[in-house]
């Protein structure tokens, strides 16, 4: 008995048309002085602020490989699919490849040993994000008139004032550095790293080459692939334009190769 098969191209588009697998998410850096308004319950639309990136990812397939089977079926039609670019009514965006974890077994025939040996999930192209921010344009402006508070300080804050002008400047600095202001998110003196604090350090997720056989040389105008899944997509591919290099060249960890 064979499973019938699947069409992914319908289930894929489906999952890009949901509002759920699209997020707008605003930049680390940016520090927004405002509250927007209380949107809950608009489960319906996209909502997107000025100043903030556009990400759109799904789970049916990863993207920029060629599947062979998918779950338990094969796919019919399609086998490599691919999001060449966003475009809005102000012109096109520029993007980025936006990832999410993928069971290579349910998208690669594998024997029961390769099932074994590679890993379970992989780090796999699933959508695109948008660089940078303030990359998309409104026709709506609301104009908002602002109205300050008026406090007036009576004679007791004046002379509280004059006794804080008399402290010694280094005690006054060390004062204001547990105020309000400098406690806040938006405090330069919170985010800047301290003296003692040692460097930062970032781990690479590492990544898979295509190399020869024989000297472990990197084959092709290829370089690294993200996941081991996208590696052995670009041998198959590399192997199919040259069918001599059948069995000379092979897929390893990027640190192995010799460059």
């Amino acid at each position: 008995t064979r499973l019938p098969d699947v069409n992914v191209m319908p289930l894929l588009l489906e999952a890009l048309n949901k509002p759920g697998n699209w997020q707008s998410a605003a930049p680390p850096q940016l520090n927004l002085l405002v509250v927007t308004k209380d949107l809950t319950g608009i489960t319906d639309a996209v909502l997107v602020h000025p100043f903030s990136t556009l990400t759109v990812t799904q789970k049916v397939v990863p993207l920029g490989v060629e599947i062979s089977r998918f779950g338990s079926a094969k796919p019919a039609g399609a086998k490599r699919f691919s999001i060449n670019g966003v475009t809005t009514a102000a012109g096109p965006l520029a993007v980025d490849p936006a990832k999410e974890q993928f069971a290579p077994a349910q998208f690669e025939q594998l024997s029961d040993a390769d099932k074994l040996s590679r890993r379970s999930f992989e780090s796999m192209p699933a959508g695109v994000r948008t660089q940078g921010s303030g990359l998309f344009k409104f026709r709506r402006v609301v104009t908002r008139n602002l109205v300050y508070e008026p406090i007036i300080i009576d004679r007791w804050g004046r002379r509280l004032a004059l006794q804080l002008k008399m402290l010694a400047s280094s005690l006054f600095s060390l004062m204001l550095n547990g105020n309000a202001v400098a406690e806040s998110a938006l405090s330069q003196n919170r985010k800047a790293n301290s003296a003692l604090a040692p460097a930062k350090v970032k781990v690479s997720e590492g990544g898979f080459a295509v190399v020869g056989v024989s000297d472990m040389k990197l084959a092709g105008q290829g370089g690294a692939h993200g996941s081991e899944f996208e590696a052995m997509d670009a041998m198959r591919r590399l192997i199919a334009a040259q069918p001599e290099l059948e069995g000379m060249i092979q897929v390893v960890p990027a640190h192995e190769a010799h460059t």
